[in-house]
């Protein structure tokens, strides 16, 4: 008979769960900060190609270690595709973004992502949002007001472009969630970076915006999907090892990442309008996650532990 996990193994499980949930959200942070660095050189169909380029022999490991090779051809195409276009114009509009705006800021805008979500997934998914989830998605939206300071001197409309990004990411969790229900994590990946890696390749021969880059840049370009398939493969070790609804909120710590590094490497001190609306999104998000826990476990499986997968 299979003895049960003792509560300090389960406690344990946990913390190396955590671990690895953070140290997922800073590779991300990492990767936000390296496109930065480049993105006014190099557009952004050759940015993203490069990153799936890295990316494809990584998750073709990752693939063997999960023997899951012979699932690749049991996945929706329709979904996919629709996972794929709406994740890379997500990235797009997210790189567009940080070419004018401070990391940290850029990275809170893109917090409206769950909102999105939740307002979507009704007319998408057929679900149904209470009274107090779209409470929420109005709470949230008003800091994510708050952030953007329209009106005020400082706004920039660039701002648009990271709420795009994140309305965009709502598309593409929508997909992944449909695909989660029946595919493996590794074959998502898998599929995701190689029509990904089709498509910026086509991109970047149409409109002709291939910059041959120097080897500094180039380490940057190879760096970013390093950073980024790394982030993702430890945040697949980490739910695999804990429930979401544990794990969901240490994604917020990527405006604590942001915002550190943009002050480290351009000086960025962040706003008093960033933090008290990165506040009221934090807390519209994390209620949005209470009440689909308490709603169904399944609420969050699926899109959870996909937030950053553009």
């Amino acid at each position: 008979m299979t003895q049960a996990p003792t509560p300090t193994s389960s406690s344990e499980s946990a913390a190396v769960a955590i671990f690895l949930v953070s140290l997922s959200i800073l590779c991300f942070g990492l990767s936000d900060a390296l496109v930065k660095w480049i993105a006014d050189i190099y557009d952004a169909t050759q940015i993203i190609m490069i990153r799936s380029l890295v990316a494809l022999p990584l998750i073709a490991i990752l693939l063997s270690r999960a023997g899951t090779w012979n699932k690749l051809k049991d996945v929706q195409q329709g979904w996919l595709v629709s996972r794929v276009v709406f994740g890379a114009m997500s990235f797009v509009t997210f790189i567009q973004a940080l070419k004018f705006l401070p990391l940290a800021e850029t990275i809170a805008v893109t917090f409206a992502g769950p909102l999105f979500i939740t307002a979507l997934s009704v007319p998408l998914l057929g679900e149904k949002v209470g009274p107090r989830r779209w409470a929420a998605v109005v709470v949230g939206l008003v800091g994510v007001v708050i952030i953007m300071r329209p009106g005020a001197n400082v706004f920039q409309p660039a701002a648009l472009w990271a709420l795009g990004s994140a309305a965009l990411y709502a598309l593409a969790a929508i997909s992944t969630r449909k695909l989660a229900m029946r595919t493996p994590t590794s074959v998502i990946l898998a599929w995701v970076n190689f029509y990904v890696l089709i498509m910026m390749t086509t991109g970047v021969l149409i409109f002709d915006t291939w910059v041959t880059p120097t080897l500094f840049d180039l380490m940057f370009l190879v760096g970013i999907g390093l950073a980024s398939t790394v982030g993702q493969y430890l945040g697949v070790e980490a739910y695999r090892r804990a429930q979401p609804s544990m794990l969901a909120p240490f994604d917020y710590t990527a405006l604590v990442w942001g915002a550190l590094l943009g002050f480290m490497i351009w000086g960025e001190i962040p706003s008093w309008s960033l933090a008290a609306g990165s506040v009221v999104l934090v807390a519209s998000g994390l209620y949005i996650l209470h009440r689909e826990t308490v709603r169904s476990s399944r609420a969050v499986t699926g899109w959870r532990g996909l937030r950053r997968w553009r």
